[in-house]
């Protein structure tokens, strides 16, 4: 599970020396514009991930966030279901009000005018 947001908000709690930081590994996708993935240099765990060359917005695997708030997040949506485990049940995300997609969904679906909003000040930052 991935947690978009902004590079700026990203804080790490463990303690980070220059040898402790993440390790960036560039991986091939889809897009041809490789995906690049931040491993923590002891245990090579994924911790987040740029898409597409931007490094203004990462991703944040969800499993790896601090207690308080891996207990707050909850997700908006649940994408790519066409490939989860048969054993993962979703049908209670969906009564909390999560939304749930075979593949991908458009952000209009599911944002709210907030979110999108501010995704939209993002994206201007990364232009400059």
């Amino acid at each position: 599970m991935n947690i978009e947001i902004e590079t700026f908000n990203l804080h790490l709690a463990s303690s980070t020396t220059p040898a402790t930081q993440p390790t960036l590994v560039a991986t091939p996708s889809a897009s041809g514009t490789p995906q690049l993935i931040a491993r923590c240099p002891t245990c090579l765990v994924a911790l987040y991930s740029h898409y597409g060359g931007n490094k203004v917005l990462l991703y944040v695997r969800a499993g790896t966030l601090g207690e308080g708030s891996r207990h707050r997040v909850k997700p908006d949506a649940h994408i790519f279901t066409d490939t989860k485990a048969e054993w993962v049940d979703l049908r209670s995300e969906v009564e909390r009000g999560a939304k749930v997609f075979v593949r991908h969904y458009e952000r209009g679906e599911v944002w709210s005018k907030g979110a999108l909003e501010r995704r939209e000040r993002v994206m201007e930052q990364m232009k400059t």
